[in-house]
């Protein structure tokens, strides 16, 4: 009995805890693909950037090698981001549905390792799209002109700088007071089914340990009483499979009435 309440607690709290763990893993997912979707778009502006006609005669020979070469840089940074998205999200979703216990941790914990690096070859890239712009209006235009779109395009790219620096300061997460999917119950990993000793995305031990008690009290309170209520639909679903004594009883009692009235 006791062997079968505990399997029967573990396999609760398992279940919620990859519920939990799968919202998660969904954010990633979503966050990699909307990467994935403007990578492609500027990777096909770069590339059309590489085939667009520069006259071979231009004077400043130098401005038009850098052009070239900042394009083409343009060009497989973004392809670099895009493939990186989408081997990251089929690979990290595979591994959550496919592998073995623990692999839905695992899957969100190198997916959120592998955000960082993506991100910094989108920024990167999308930098150099704009270098890409402003070289091309020195090839192509006049002297004026060339001077103002270089001006208000490196405008635009301080703006970007500052814009994603203040946005980033503004919504971003301490690790010490980051949460996460992970369900941990005394140091324990009730989705991996080992000890943990530190955070799974900033790897800092969390601070507030009466919020981590009070958290797996509640966790703890949440699956007993699911194994209750479980407990409870199996015991109606046996009563009413089963014929209650006192039914019994009164069928007799009817039966025998009836047999005497006959008589």
């Amino acid at each position: 009995m006791l062997a079968a309440d505990k399997q029967a607690l573990e396999s609760v709290l398992n279940q919620q805890s990859l519920q939990i763990r799968e919202k998660e893993l969904k954010f990633f997912v979503d966050n990699f693909g909307a990467v994935a979707g403007q990578a492609a778009m500027l990777a096909g502006f770069s590339f059309s950037g590489l085939v667009s006609t520069i006259e071979e005669n231009h004077e400043n020979t130098a401005l038009r090698v850098a052009y070239y070469a900042v394009s083409s840089c343009a060009l497989g940074l973004m392809i670099l981001a895009c493939a990186n998205c989408t081997l990251i999200n089929v690979l990290g979703v595979g591994l959550a549905l496919r592998g073995p216990q623990g692999s839905m941790d695992r899957a969100v914990k190198e997916m959120a390792a592998e955000r960082l690096t993506t991100f910094s070859i989108f920024s990167l890239g999308l930098i150099l799209f704009h270098c890409t712009a402003i070289l091309y209006a020195n090839l192509t235009l006049e002297v004026w002109p060339a001077v103002m779109v270089s001006v208000v395009l490196s405008i635009f790219m301080i703006a970007f700088y500052t814009n994603t620096k203040r946005i980033y300061l503004r919504l971003k997460i301490p690790d010490a007071e980051m949460q996460t999917g992970q369900v941990i119950i005394g140091g324990y990993s009730v989705a991996e089914g080992a000890h943990v000793e530190s955070n799974p995305l900033s790897g800092k031990a969390p601070n507030d340990t009466d919020m981590q008690a009070k958290m797996e009290k509640a966790v703890m309170e949440k699956a007993l009483e699911l194994v209750a209520d479980m407990k409870k639909k199996e015991n109606v679903e046996v009563s009413q499979l089963e014929t209650p004594p006192e039914q019994n009883k009164r069928a007799s009692f009817n039966f025998l009435r009836s047999n005497t009235s006959k008589d």
